[in-house]
């Protein structure tokens, strides 16, 4: 018990001392269960210290004065690094549910689609539901439709 509290109060003050306002460490990043379920929760505190250091160093820039996008524009999802913030929109139309080849039109102009390995979901239709996409693992995201308890990973294409 005191080695795990020392550990998190160590890899606290660690990360706040090295300045890394930009950096968040991956048990900032990843819930409890994909922390396990990456197997990271294996790690010595020292090995997850340099992996998280690694990431630090290694961490995408910030986005140059160059990119093709107008300065306003909401990038979220598009590209590397962008704003983390949870997405709350509306699909546009109706919405059965989800397979592997599904794509999503939002209220506010965003397209995404399927991303990955894909558990269908069969839904009555509905119109215009409310979803939430929130960010996740390794710069990926999950999109969640009110009402309904399940996930689908999902990436941005427009």
């Amino acid at each position: 018990m005191f080695r795990t509290a020392f550990f998190v109060v160590s890899l606290f003050l660690g990360t706040s001392l090295a300045g890394a306002a930009d950096f968040s460490s991956l048990e900032e990043r990843m819930s409890g269960d994909e922390f396990n379920a990456a197997g990271l929760q294996n790690l010595s505190p020292d090995e997850l210290a340099r992996l998280n250091d690694w990431l630090r160093a290694n961490w995408p820039a910030a986005p140059s004065a160059s990119t093709p996008y107008p300065a306003n524009a909401d990038t979220r999802g598009l590209m590397q690094p962008t704003p983390r913030d949870a997405i709350v929109a509306r699909i546009d139309g109706e919405f059965r549910g989800w397979n592997s080849r599904s794509v999503f039109r939002l209220d506010n102009g965003m397209v995404w689609e399927a991303n990955g390995s894909v558990s269908p979901l069969a839904v009555p239709a509905i119109t215009n539901p409310t979803v939430t996409i929130e960010p996740a693992f390794m710069g990926s995201w999950l999109m969640r439709v009110e009402g309904y308890n399940a996930t689908i990973r999902v990436k941005r294409v427009e």
